[in-house]
């Protein structure tokens, strides 16, 4: 009304850091544990995906693991996943690393843990 746009939210990555070893929990890739018949990182996925400030997902994972988790984002039908990209050897040259795959659209930048599968979008 009375010519006024309508404001157009901000382009808001998320980065996932999930290129650790699960080294206190004994072995096992706990991302890939299954939480009710979904495996963790998939959770987190799924939740971010249900957020509609998140625009793209970006993935930081290690070399291992990066053709697996890109086929769980697919399987789930996960569309924000634009990249899964080899992480470093700490979470934050991890979360550097995926930052600098980021669009360039991107106004914010939103980090959250792989492991953290029981976010809410709302959160």
């Amino acid at each position: 009304m009375f010519g006024k746009k309508k404001k157009e939210p901000p382009f808001v990555t998320a980065i996932i850091p999930a290129a650790g070893a699960s080294s206190r929990m004994g072995g096992g890739n706990k991302l890939l544990m299954e939480l009710d018949g979904v495996p963790v990182l998939g959770r987190t996925l799924l939740a971010l995906e249900a957020c509609d400030i998140i625009r793209e997902i970006i993935v930081a994972a290690s070399e291992d693991n990066i053709v697996t988790y890109a086929d769980l984002g697919a399987a789930l039908g996960i569309t924000k996943l634009t990249k899964v990209v080899k992480g470093g050897a700490t979470r934050q040259e991890s979360v550097w690393k995926a930052a600098l795959e980021a669009s360039p659209q991107a106004a914010y930048l939103a980090v959250h843990d792989g492991a953290r599968p029981l976010v809410t979008p709302e959160v």
